[in-house]
C-alpha cells in the first residue's frame, strides 16, 4: 500500500509547538540592577579613606556642609580633611564648631585639633600653645586635658619661650607627676627621674 502523504494541515502542526518553545527559551528583557548610591563623606572616613571622604564633601558642597552639620559630624569632617592632607579645609571645618557651637565638648575637642594642626602640620608653636591654652581653659574639655598640658609644655618649648614652657612644665607636675609628659617635664626643668618602682 502506498503511504499516505500528510496533509498540508498535518504537516504545518508541529510549528506552532516549535515557535512556543523558541519563544520560552528566549530570555526576556533584563530588569537593571539597582546602583547602589555612593558612599557618602561620613562611610568613607569611617573606613578611613580620608582623601575620599574630603573628595566626596567638595562635591556634596563643603561650605553647605560646614552651615548644616552637627557639631560631631563637623569634628569628624575635620578631622578627615586633617588626615587627609587639607588642613586648610580642617581648619575650617574646626573654626566652624568653635564659632557655632561654643562651650560645648565638641569644642573644645576643636581647640586642640587646631593646636594639632599648628602643631604638627604649619610647626606654629606659637600658635599651638595659644589653642592649647584655648582647650585647657573649656569648662568642658576635661578629658584632653592631661595630653593638652604635656603638648603645651613641647610647643612652649620649641617656640623659644623656655619661661613660659618651665612654668607649664611645674604646672603639669603640680596636677600630674606621673603622666605621660613627666619625664619630658623633669627633664626640661633639670630635674631627676621619677624613682621606677621595684616590680
Amino acid at each position: 500500500a502506498e503511504a499516505e502523504t500528510p496533509t498540508a494541515t498535518e504537516a504545518g502542526s508541529s510549528e506552532p509547538a516549535a515557535s512556543e518553545a523558541v519563544a520560552s527559551a528566549t530570555p526576556g528583557p533584563r530588569t537593571p540592577r539597582p546602583v547602589a548610591p555612593a558612599p557618602s563623606w561620613r562611610d568613607l572616613a569611617r573606613a578611613g579613606r580620608y582623601r575620599d571622604a574630603v573628595a566626596a564633601a567638595e562635591a556634596t558642597g563643603f561650605d553647605r556642609l560646614l552651615a548644616s552639620s552637627s557639631a560631631t559630624d563637623l569634628v569628624a569632617l575635620g578631622d578627615a580633611a586633617r588626615l587627609g592632607g587639607r588642613a586648610d579645609l580642617a581648619e575650617k571645618a574646626y573654626q566652624d564648631v568653635r564659632r557655632r557651637f561654643a562651650g560645648t565638648s565638641e569644642a573644645g575637642v576643636a581647640a586642640f585639633d587646631l593646636a594639632r594642626l599648628a602643631f604638627d602640620v604649619r610647626h606654629d608653636y606659637d600658635a599651638a600653645a595659644r589653642w592649647l591654652r584655648v582647650c585647657l581653659a573649656e569648662p568642658t574639655a576635661g578629658g584632653l586635658a592631661r595630653e593638652a598640658s604635656g603638648r603645651l609644655i613641647e610647643a612652649l618649648q620649641r617656640a623659644g619661650r623656655d619661661e613660659a614652657a618651665a612654668e607649664a612644665a611645674r604646672e603639669y607636675l603640680r596636677r600630674d607627676p606621673s603622666g605621660p609628659h613627666a619625664e619630658f617635664a623633669r627633664a626640661l626643668l633639670g630635674q631627676d627621674p621619677a624613682p621606677r618602682e621595684a616590680p
